[in-house]
């Protein structure tokens, strides 16, 4: 029985290295170029998403700077949009109107945003069951 919890780990630690790894990829090939010129803060926030599944971090901005971010995902996941909330959940930016993938910005003040990622449910009950790579990449002006 330990053999069999044993293997079962391996096998689903395995997995989920390798959709990291997929993901990770997809950033790099798909997302990173389209950030320039801005440069890179260093940070890839990327999962994988079905559709129906929101995903959401914080990240720190600092004032004088000028922001791009970036929001990418695979074609599995159409109509995804976002949304960009202050830490009292004041509604900074959305681009559900335009699915517009990029926000370049600044902001007054150092301060914390929180991003929200929304998968909307598809469709098709089958292309539900589909899972797509989410990555939102945030560069600066040098």
């Amino acid at each position: 029985m330990d053999v069999f919890r044993l293997l079962l780990f391996i096998i689903l630690f395995s997995i989920s290295l390798c959709s990291f790894g997929q993901c990770k990829s997809f950033t790099q090939k798909q997302c990173m170029p389209k950030l320039l010129p801005f440069i890179h803060n260093g940070q890839m926030n990327n999962i994988e998403l079905a559709p129906g599944q929101t995903a959401s971090f914080q990240q720190t901005f600092y004032s004088g700077q000028n922001y791009k971010a970036l929001v990418c995902t695979e074609n599995t996941l159409s109509g995804s949009y976002f949304e960009v909330f202050t830490v009292d959940n004041k509604l900074v930016y959305t681009n559900k109107s335009d699915l517009n993938e990029e926000w370049e910005f600044s902001v007054g003040s150092t301060q914390n945003l929180l991003f929200k990622v929304f998968i909307p449910e598809a469709e098709n009950e089958e292309d539900n069951n589909q899972i797509g790579c989410v990555s939102v990449v945030i560069g600066f002006e040098d």
